[in-house]
């Protein structure tokens, strides 16, 4: 491991589909980063030395607009109240096997959306449909979320095996998405609104949140890549008016992550115009802040463009491109990553809190589970 460092481990894989995705979730474990131990306690998951980390509840719940980026594993049973949040995203994040290849309601049938913990105590679709009724008995509206992203080597994972049509960009792991399903006689963003108008149906969400890999052509491992596509910017509107439509029409509300933090000028090399996406349907455009997960940890290497100043600067050009429009701008705050195994630190989120509120319309937790799920520690209503 002599010499090895993120940016060589991550950039060596992405002549491969896919595999500097897979190099991204690899690199703590061959440098020996001790994933969290999943305890909770009145202070949360400790990372390994006994001590609580994460800010409390009511210091991240400011403002008339905090979502939360959740997966099943957040939410204790029965649920607290959670005044204070707006809306809740229950996303699947990579490999999104239930978006694609759900069709029916099961009640009984297990849902694969708790990857992040740290509980378990909801965990049919009987389970999902209760806690969507429940959330929204609060007045929290709850969106789906996923991915546009496959993570694979070789053989295709049996989630895509029915869309032959679809595969990673060359050195990324997000799908190419302008095509069309055969199978299924319509274009993938069509698709897209269909599998939300079923898991609207069956379960009652409020909306959709377009993931990592919708926001124009990237590759994480090497952010400069695709800075030619700016002549997709008409493919990547229309895709989002279809999107749109189809989410609207059903009196739901339509989320998305913006393009890996870069300043609107340069998202446009990616391929995509955020006032544009807005002008076709638009809500929230979440700007996608990491100056610790990226600019400290995966992305040090290129710290000047992801740190804490860089996120400030690029999310303001991004609140100018948006000026006059419908769409409004909310920021990711950094908490935790059981999955990619990152912490921030209380104290930096406090700075990027400071940072970034005068600038954008809200906030959307980055991964709120830690946060929501010690709501109801301290009484101890937690199901393992």
């Amino acid at each position: 491991m002599a010499g090895l460092t993120r940016r060589r481990f991550l950039t060596t894989l992405t002549g491969v589909p896919a595999l500097g995705a897979l190099g991204a979730l690899a690199w703590p474990l061959l440098r020996g980063l001790r994933p969290m131990d999943g305890n909770l306690g009145s202070g949360g998951r400790d990372g390994g030395d006994g001590r609580p980390f994460g800010l409390p509840y009511g210091e991240v719940m400011s403002g008339d607009q905090v979502w939360a980026c959740t997966d099943l594993g957040a939410f204790p049973r029965p649920l607290p109240s959670l005044r204070g949040l707006a809306g809740v995203v229950v996303m699947e994040d990579r490999e999104p096997e239930f978006f694609f290849t759900f069709r029916r309601y099961r009640p009984d049938a297990t849902v694969p959306l708790n990857r992040h913990g740290p509980l378990a105590a909801w965990s049919t679709q009987r389970d999902l449909r209760g806690l969507v009724r429940a959330l929204q008995r609060q007045g929290i509206r709850v969106a789906v979320g996923f991915w546009n992203y496959a993570v694979y080597a070789g053989t295709r994972p049996a989630w895509l095996q029915d869309f032959p049509e679809l595969h990673p960009l060359p050195g990324s792991s997000d799908l190419y998405p302008f095509v069309r399903l055969h199978r299924f006689g319509m274009d993938y963003a069509e698709f897209i609104g269909r599998q939300y108008a079923r898991l609207r149906d069956a379960f009652g969400f409020d909306g959709l949140m377009l993931g990592d890999g919708f926001s124009g052509f990237r590759s994480f491992a090497s952010p400069d890549l695709y800075q030619d596509q700016h002549l997709m910017i008409p493919r990547w509107t229309g895709f989002y008016r279809t999107v749109a439509r189809q989410v609207q029409g059903a009196g739901g509300v339509l989320l998305a992550y913006d393009c890996m933090g870069f300043p609107y000028e340069e998202a446009r090399l990616h391929g995509v115009d955020y006032a544009e996406v807005a002008a076709v349907g638009l809500d929230y455009l979440v700007y996608q802040s990491y100056p610790q997960a990226w600019g400290e940890y995966w992305l040090r290497d290129r710290a000047e463009r992801f740190d804490l100043a860089a996120c400030d600067r690029n999310l303001r050009s991004v609140r100018r491109a948006l000026h006059g429009s419908a769409c409004r701008l909310i920021y990711s705050v950094e908490l935790e990553d059981s999955v990619e195994g990152w912490r921030a630190d209380p104290d930096k989120t406090r700075r990027q809190m400071a940072a970034h509120d005068p600038v954008a319309g809200g906030r959307f937790l980055v991964w709120a589970n830690d946060v929501l799920a010690r709501r109801a520690a301290a009484s101890g209503r937690i199901v393992p």
